[in-house]
């Protein structure tokens, strides 16, 4: 996939390495990519709190693609989706009740010892993701 930041915040490695450089998404999909590094002593409450999040996503209406991608092995992790519209994004991100229980709960509980969050202007691709164009459904 082909992506123009349109929003970023956050840092991955100490670095901000993303620039937007586009006002927003005004329609079309939307790419979303959320990475954390989780602190050691914070994991097996993340574990135990995401499964209900994961299976609400993979549910979501508008929702085209998703995957979670992990690093070194288990303390870093991400999830990196396509989306319909920003308006189904938001809708998953801000009207699940699961997912919104783990961010609330990623904020009083200090889970994170870093975090990036960044929204993507798709605007091409090369080949196919589960047999489908992910940007051109």
């Amino acid at each position: 996939m082909r992506l123009q930041p349109v929003l970023a915040h956050g840092a991955w490695g100490g670095a901000h390495p993303l620039t937007p450089a586009a006002p927003g998404v005004r329609g079309g999909p939307v790419a979303i990519l959320a990475r954390a590094t989780i602190r050691p002593s914070r994991m097996l409450r993340f574990y135990r709190a995401i499964d209900a999040p994961a299976t609400a996503l993979q549910d979501s209406r508008g929702r085209l693609e998703s995957v979670g991608i992990g690093e070194w092995p288990v303390a870093r992790q991400a999830t990196f989706s396509v989306w319909r519209s920003l308006a189904d994004a938001c809708a998953y991100a801000y009207e699940s009740p699961s997912h919104r229980a783990v961010v609330r709960r990623t904020r009083a509980e200090s889970w994170y010892a870093e975090e990036l969050f960044a929204r993507f202007r798709p605007y091409g691709s090369c080949g196919t993701w589960n047999g489908a164009d992910p940007v051109n459904p």
